[in-house]
């Protein structure tokens, strides 16, 4: 209605011909309109998604420090070994805009946020020395920009051993597992297993396939066990 009212306001007769086209029209454009927002919602979904997937494809890759050696005389032998995770829990990478940067400019970023955090714990430790603060601000601040670490750990785990790891809330026992599964870093030290892992974490997740292949994990099926 509108569009035949604009085109009769400005001057111009209205005959059937040009009426029925512009209904044919109208009825085609119809179904296009209704699924705009739906396609306009879908795109920025899908921006997202790419940035997500792209932020994933240029991280670094993740190696493996564990060594396998099944003829050693222990399941488990860690021998000095430092582990620490690449970020805090309150560094939320999610709360920060993503940007496009290719693996050189990740690295020297990594390394410009590691000299950050060297300077802020040598200012930290200037201003205790100094009396400005308190010890109790340099640990809140060294506790803040500092991921958590695992130091020195030196213990075994004998073959057809039952170990269970108790400790408090966020002494590291989580952590401990995490590196023997080698999702956290090490950075000093050595880790040698005596037989394959299988690791269950605190938060599970499944596969969208059937019990069997979640149990299996793309290994192949043995009917004896």
């Amino acid at each position: 209605m509108l569009a035949f009212i604009t085109y009769s306001l400005t001057r111009h007769d209205l005959a059937p011909a040009q009426v029925f086209s512009s209904l044919a029209l109208f009825n085609s454009l119809r179904l296009p309109l209704n699924l705009l927002p739906l396609i306009i919602g879908q795109v920025i979904d899908a921006w997202s998604s790419i940035d997500r997937i792209q932020e994933y494809l240029i991280s670094e890759e993740q190696e493996d420090v564990v060594k396998f050696d099944d003829a050693a005389e222990n399941a488990v032998d860690m021998k000095n070994a430092d582990f620490t995770w690449e970020r805090t829990a309150t560094q939320d990478p999610s709360d920060k805009p993503i940007k496009k940067q290719t693996k050189s400019e990740l690295k020297i970023e990594k390394k410009a946020e590691k000299q950050a955090i060297k300077d802020e714990k040598v200012a930290a430790r200037n201003q205790v020395s100094s009396g400005d603060t308190t010890p109790d601000d340099a640990a809140t601040l060294a506790e803040d920009t500092d991921p958590f670490r695992l130091r020195d750990m030196n213990f075994t785990i004998g073959r057809n051993e039952l170990v269970a790891v108790i400790g408090g809330v966020g002494s590291g026992k989580s952590s401990l597992l995490a590196a023997l599964a080698g999702d956290m870093r090490r950075t000093k030290g050595e880790l040698i297993m005596g037989a394959n892992r299988a690791f269950c974490p605190q938060y599970a997740w499944i596969q969208n396939a059937t019990l069997k292949d979640n149990i299996l994990f793309g290994k192949e099926f043995d009917k004896s066990w």
